[in-house]
């Protein structure tokens, strides 16, 4: 299994999840994901941009196949309350 660094810079909106959508759609139309560009650079708004070449992002990601698209497309929400259940529980250290 490998993996795939990159990050993204983003204007502060209150909502999270707004926030990541429009990102995703601004890295869409861009075209900055696989499989238009095979290994995508962490980029900027201002990076260079193909232009997208599917007609929705759920078209892009299916066109990506196991590789995935290598980019924000991969990841479609931000939950917004915390899941710990893969982690144990902490154990109790109070002293008594």
């Amino acid at each position: 299994m490998g993996a795939q660094l990159y990050w993204y810079i983003v204007k502060h909106q209150p909502d999270v999840n707004a926030a990541l959508q429009a990102l995703r759609e601004r890295e869409f139309r861009a075209g900055r994901y696989n499989p238009v560009v095979a290994f995508p650079a962490s980029v900027r708004a201002d990076s260079p941009a193909p232009g997208a070449q599917h007609r929705t992002i759920r078209e892009a990601i299916r066109a990506a196949g196991a590789d995935g698209t290598r980019s924000i497309l991969d990841l479609d929400r931000v939950s917004e309350v915390p899941q710990f259940r893969a982690v144990a529980p902490l154990p109790d250290t109070q002293s008594g």
